[in-house]
């Protein structure tokens, strides 16, 4: 099980290199739709890697701390964890699968995320990285990667 760090989790970047397997645990985050501090909802998500391109995502936050997260580049869908930090700050981490354009498992990936709320809370940003692991298991490569969303719902 992998468990969030309050402190930090950053975030997702892999630009042709990518995938994630499992489901990450972390403490449930104590928040609810009515708490408009409150990642609970659907949001656009643009992650922007080194080189400068930025991979679309849908990412979405429940009220008991999972998370799910639809990837067009990984081919997968990420699953995970969020919780709140303090403040307006949170963290989340999920795992997916990255497949080429034959449906042929690449690799897996690891996202970290740390996230800002912004003001009037439909929007939020932050900075993360991406873990990639071949097939067996081996880190094979770290991504730096920043992020903004835009709350959908």
């Amino acid at each position: 099980m992998q468990t969030i760090n309050r402190r930090g989790a950053l975030g997702l970047g892999l630009a042709g290199t990518a995938a994630i397997v499992g489901v990450a645990a972390a403490a449930p985050a104590a928040a609810s739709p009515a708490n408009n501090t409150s990642l609970v909802g659907t949001w656009a998500l643009g992650v922007k890697f080194p080189d400068g391109t930025v991979n679309p995502t849908l990412i979405s936050f429940d009220s008991a701390g999972s998370v799910v997260e639809t990837n067009a580049l990984t081919r997968s869908t990420g699953l995970g964890a969020w919780q709140h930090g303090s403040g307006i700050q949170f963290s989340c981490l999920w795992w997916e699968q990255f497949f080429d354009a034959d449906n042929a498992l690449q690799s897996h990936i690891r996202v970290e995320h740390h996230i800002t709320l912004e003001r009037g809370r439909d929007r939020y940003h932050g900075s993360g990285k991406g873990d990639v692991y071949d097939l067996n298991w081996n880190l094979v490569n770290t991504i730096a990667t920043t992020f903004t969303a835009k709350r959908l719902n």
